[in-house]
């Protein structure tokens, strides 16, 4: 009993050793316009000792049409997370939007503001 005691106590203060750390770059990036989507790419680095991967991305609006592409970064890299925003769910251009991206879990969410242009003062890909 006392063995699994032990190995309980060294499990539970080593978790967080092995919790993700990132963050971004940047976190304001300026979406351009392609096509009928806003592009948005946004680097992040891996400070912690856990891979990570963005999983999910949540809107300060939440009718915002999306869908996104992020690679898992091991620990000491960068990576990129490119997110595409539909065109007609965003309501009025020239506004920012709050994203929260989460990482492997929970306690790794962090925030980053898209800035949609206005058509006419953005430059397409």
């Amino acid at each position: 009993m006392k063995l699994f005691f032990l190995l309980a106590v060294q499990f539970f203060f080593s978790v967080p050793a092995l919790l993700a750390d990132w963050q971004w770059e940047n976190d304001l990036a300026t979406a351009k316009i392609t096509g009928d989507e806003y592009r948005a790419t946004c680097r992040f680095e891996n400070h912690g000792a856990a891979p990570v991967t963005v999983t999910d991305l949540h809107f300060s609006c939440p009718c915002t049409v999306y869908h996104f592409k992020a690679a898992t970064v091991r620990p000491g890299r960068s990576g990129i997370l490119t997110l595409y925003i539909t065109r007609d769910s965003v309501q009025t251009p020239d506004q920012e939007l709050l994203v929260i991206a989460v990482g492997p879990d929970s306690t790794t969410a962090k925030e980053l503001t898209i800035r949609i242009p206005h058509a006419a003062s953005a430059k397409s890909d």
